[in-house]
């Protein structure tokens, strides 16, 4: 509810509530997997207010939350942490995937999220190719020519090993 800074009983701040909410989040315990590690959540974006000698009647905050185990269980707890305080709404639902490995190649564990749980019509999904997590979405995000070339002898390599497609295909 707005109200001039001067008369702050006579509001209600949205702000206020929000940085609450947040805070309290840092709190929670959140669902680990063996293999997938923890989830965890980045607050990415935060708006709200109308001036600063007004007491802000709206403001909101987006969260990407990185799951390893059923958003169901996720959502309670943040729920039962902050539902009291703000409201909470899904915007995306990507839930966590394990994926299909081949033997010979290199494989790791990443926290972040793929389309490929959108993309189960097409086969076993595998994510492989060039470049560095450690720089994307930065100012300085790159691939170097030997990781592309190497990218290339990795696509064909799958691509000619039958034995591999076959295990794939599985």
């Amino acid at each position: 509810k707005a109200a001039h800074s001067s008369q702050p009983e006579l509001g209600e701040s949205a702000i206020d509530k929000l940085i609450d909410a947040l805070v309290a989040l840092r709190d929670v315990e959140w669902p680990a997997d063996d293999q997938l590690g923890e989830s965890f959540y980045t607050v990415g974006l935060i708006k709200g207010g109308i001036a600063p000698n007004v007491i802000s009647p709206g403001a909101n905050a987006e969260l990407m939350f990185r799951t390893v185990s059923d958003h169901d269980v996720l959502r309670q707890l943040i729920e039962t942490t902050v539902g009291t305080l703000v409201t909470v709404e899904d915007v995306l639902h990507v839930p966590p995937v394990r994926l299909t490995t081949v033997p010979g190649f290199d494989t790791a564990v990443f926290s972040f999220t793929t389309d490929i749980p959108f993309l189960d019509r097409w086969g076993s999904p595998l994510l492989i190719g060039p470049g560095s997590i450690t720089v994307a979405h930065t100012a300085d995000e790159h691939v170097t020519l030997p990781e592309l070339y190497r990218a290339v002898d990795l696509y064909a390599q799958l691509a000619m090993d039958g034995d591999a497609a076959a295990r794939v295909a599985d």
